[in-house]
């Protein structure tokens, strides 16, 4: 069984206040469609903001912490705190390794069983470098969770 996990962040492009909607103008990065003549409305920026292959143990920390236990998969809001909080728990962990069955437990499910070995280790490291660089989005983007099987 597969696992292929996805945290999105995105910009939309418009916004409403008191006036009523307000379209911001397409950046740079929306130049070379306009340049091509691509007329269509362009509503959000997306970008791949993280990727994980089969990490069990972080896709059960989205569930139960993002997800409210509902195992599906759908799109799922994740606020900055939120993302935060899964660095620092992996950064606990990593610094202290004894309480990897407390803070970030894996499933019997999970491909590997139970153990907390050098692949459960190297998870966590790639996910607090995936995170640091999703924190350093500026605050007008938001970030959605996605996994797939």
């Amino acid at each position: 069984m597969g696992l292929d996990m996805y945290l999105t962040a995105k910009k939309y492009l418009w916004s409403h206040n008191s006036n009523g909607p307000v379209k911001q103008e397409p950046t740079a990065l929306t130049k070379d469609l306009q340049d091509l003549g691509i007329t269509h409305e362009i509503k959000q920026i997306e970008v791949e903001g993280a990727y994980w292959r089969k990490a069990w143990v972080i896709h059960n920390w989205f569930v139960i912490n993002v997800q409210d236990g509902d195992d599906e998969c759908d799109n799922y809001s994740v606020s900055r705190g939120q993302l935060a909080e899964l660095k620092e728990v992996c950064q606990q962990v990593l610094l202290v390794p004894a309480l990897a069955s407390d803070l970030l437990p894996k499933e019997s499910f999970s491909f590997g069983g139970n153990l907390y070995n050098e692949h459960y280790f190297w998870v966590l490291k790639e996910t607090v470098k995936q995170l640091d660089r999703c924190l350093l989005f500026p605050k007008e983007w938001d970030f959605e969770y996605r996994a797939s099987w």
